[in-house]
């Protein structure tokens, strides 16, 4: 059987007239959780289900202000040697979002640089503000289809966002917007589980990324193009990137195979931009093909500054042409 040491031999209560210190941090710390746990059930601004969230203490290792109910970026790579953590009262480092894929929770009060406070990592949360459209309309073949985005990322600037992959799962949501209001995006409400066993974000062949510097990156893949009759080898995209174009509104990314002068184990692989879903237009029988990698669609925020609403991968794993497209043996 385990030991179990009662809290009233480890904190013991002062009787009045008793001469008094100052808390260990412990205990300190152990009050202000109940007194934040007794704000979350009883205050209607936090509207976070009690019982049904996973909350740490996280150290703004920043000099921003972490901000209530934004994104927070778990800082895994802080933790060293240098930064002993003490297991009785334990915290982890946290700044403001700048990998939109890392792992993330929501800030449950403002944390000052150099300061702690609560984030919830896990359970349900209600997001009063998140952008995008739900549903949205992709298609590679010409033909509109229904395409729910069921995650929400956080963006950069601190703002969430609707995308078809990510960490947080869409449980409801409500649009606000019926339509643009000047050149501001539709926008919406949502309820969301934070961290899901299903929650992911796609990094394999063919994955497309917003670098933040106008540019889109695609990660390298495979294809089923030979590159020789007796050769296991195949034609392969490089990593790369695409520039993004604001002509073109949404715009698409296409993994492009031209054809040489060597016949047909003659391949060459690029990712463009364009602004068709099927990319017919680049296409040219016997010597061009294409196949659909991303969706990217934009908008104008308030500020006037062109930046990206989402991003939505449609395709996952190798590319074969094989299934679209009639190749001579």
């Amino acid at each position: 059987m385990y030991n179990v040491t009662p809290t009233s031999n480890i904190f013991k209560d002062v009787l009045p007239g008793e001469p008094w210190q100052p808390e260990p941090a412990a205990r300190y710390n152990a009050v202000n959780e109940l007194l934040r746990q007794e704000n979350n059930i009883n205050s209607a601004h936090l509207t976070a289900v009690a019982g049904n969230q996973c909350c740490i203490n996280v150290f703004n290792t920043s000099n921003r202000l972490l901000d209530f109910r934004k994104a927070v970026q778990i800082d895994t790579d802080f933790a060293g040697p240098e930064n002993l953590i003490n297991l009785s009262d334990p915290y982890v480092c946290g700044k403001p979002v700048e990998d939109e894929e890392c792992f993330w929770g929501i800030a449950l009060e403002n944390i000052p640089p150099g300061k702690a406070g609560m984030v919830q990592i896990a359970g349900v949360f209600s997001l009063p503000e998140v952008w995008g459209v739900r549903p949205s309309q992709i298609s590679y073949n010409g033909n509109p289809e229904p395409f729910y985005q069921n995650y929400i990322n956080p963006r950069k600037d601190g703002a969430f966002e609707l995308n078809n992959r990510g960490r947080a799962r869409v449980l409801w949501w409500q649009t606000t917007r019926k339509e643009n209001q000047g050149n501001l995006p539709k926008a919406g409400r949502a309820v969301v589980l934070l961290n899901t066993p299903d929650s992911y974000i796609y990094d394999g062949m063919f994955a497309v990324k917003d670098n933040g510097n106008g540019n889109l990156f695609v990660k390298g893949g495979l294809t089923d193009l030979a590159l020789g009759i007796f050769s296991d080898k195949v034609a392969t995209l490089e990593d790369s990137e695409v520039s993004i174009n604001p002509h073109n509104d949404p715009m698409y990314v296409h993994l492009v195979a031209t054809k040489g002068n060597g016949g047909i184990y003659d391949w060459t692989l690029k990712a463009v931009n364009g602004f068709t879903a099927n990319g017919m237009d680049m296409y040219h029988p016997g010597q061009t093909m294409v196949w659909p990698l991303a969706r990217y669609n934009s908008a104008t925020d308030y500020n006037g500054h062109y930046s990206p609403v989402n991003l939505i991968q449609i395709q996952y794993g190798p590319v074969n042409f094989r299934e679209r497209y009639y190749l001579e043996q």
